[in-house]
């Protein structure tokens, strides 16, 4: 099997979308208009979802290709590919976070929110055991949402275990264990402590997500050419109906009211949708496509830098436009608001990805197989 075959093209803008439902949510601090948004602001946690079954995606399908290739993984390489792509952003965004806590301290300008974080367990990536710990956030951004990469460090540990102690034939099987295991122990989290706000920010929690997108990888790292041949069986209509609902779902999934206890069993579904997207995606089986040119998928690809810095600007717009004593309130400055801050995060991400990323994504390329 030829990575040629395999259509990746509309991932990045797949990350745009997941991106800006996460936005959408975070923005809206003030609900200036109800209808809209509990209609397009609200349920923003999905995209974070959508990520991590994408993660699991292409993390399996690249291990499992390269087992495949060289029968075995280059742990070195492997771990210095996943640092140089996360860490830079990842510490730049705690120095932004200290100095935002320390600037906003000294002049009493900002958000005081949160518990306020210890250094060593931000820089070792255990920040969202930290939440789970004290049932809150983090006081200063971007590190609110900095949970999501830390499930993300532990995913790649996991993985890398997973792939270096079990044979391919038997990975499904694996997968499929600890996507159960995951389930049980979340149920089991939940009732255990029902007053907890914070208890499914830990990998364990996230394995639907993981384990679903992996399970497609690694059928298409070993039989991509059989399972394409199987999809494309599928009427085009069913295939595009699948598609249609994994859209409804992403976008007003919050519209389905199922109280608290849906959290626990909604991981099941989505997951299971969105794994079944990215393999019509992969195997070009349905009408969701975006070319690398598009606008959208040029968005994506720097969508690292759109999650990191967009809380930075949303909580600076605000206290800069308090600093110059304009009315906050008016709906034309909330809207003003929401727009700007969209277009200031992709402008400081567009510059973070040229300037600070790229020259660390081309140090990553001399350790890739």
């Amino acid at each position: 099997m030829q990575e040629k075959h395999l259509s990746f093209d509309t991932f990045n803008a797949l990350r745009f979308f997941a991106f800006l439902k996460v936005f959408l949510l975070h923005v809206s601090q003030s609900e200036v208009n109800q209808f809209l948004y509990k209609l397009i602001f609200n349920g923003g946690d999905i995209g974070v979802d959508f990520f991590f079954v994408l993660s699991g995606f292409l993390i399996t399908y690249l291990l499992a290709f390269e087992k495949l290739q060289y029968g075995f993984i280059n742990g070195k390489n492997y771990f210095l590919r996943r640092s140089l792509r996360i860490w830079p952003l990842f510490y730049l965004g705690i120095l932004i976070a200290y100095t935002n806590n320390f600037i906003s301290s000294r002049l009493s300008i900002g958000s005081s929110a949160g518990y306020t974080p210890n250094f060593f367990f931000s820089i070792t990536f255990l920040e969202n055991y930290q939440m789970i710990l004290h049932n809150n956030f983090p006081n200063g951004a971007p590190l609110q949402v900095f949970w999501s990469l830390c499930v993300e460090e532990h995913f790649y540990l996991l993985w890398f275990v997973l792939f270096r102690f079990i044979t391919l034939k038997n990975i499904s099987k694996a997968l499929i264990i600890l996507w159960l295991a995951g389930i049980g122990y979340r149920f089991w989290f939940y009732f255990q402590f029902p007053d907890l706000r914070y208890y499914d920010i830990d990998v364990i929690s996230k394995l639907d997500y993981f384990c679903g997108g992996g399970l497609v990888g690694i059928q298409v790292a070993m039989h991509f050419e059989k399972l394409k041949k199987n999809v494309l069986k599928i009427h085009p209509l069913i295939r595009h109906c699948i598609t249609l609902i994994v859209i409804f779902i992403f976008l007003f999934h919050h519209l389905i009211e199922g109280g608290r206890i849906a959290d626990l069993y909604f991981p099941i579904i989505s997951s299971t949708l969105f794994s079944s997207l990215i393999l019509l995606v992969v195997t070009s089986s349905t009408f969701l496509h975006f070319n690398e040119t598009h606008l959208f998928s040029r968005l994506g690809k720097i969508s690292y830098g759109l999650y990191v810095y967009h809380t930075v600007i949303i909580v600076s717009i605000p206290a800069l436009i308090k600093f110059l004593s304009i009315n906050f309130n008016n709906p034309i400055t909330q809207y003003a608001f929401y727009i700007a801050s969209f277009l200031l995060t992709i402008g400081v991400s567009t510059l973070s990805f040229r300037y600070f990323e790229a020259p660390f994504l081309k140090l990553k390329k001399r350790f890739t197989s």
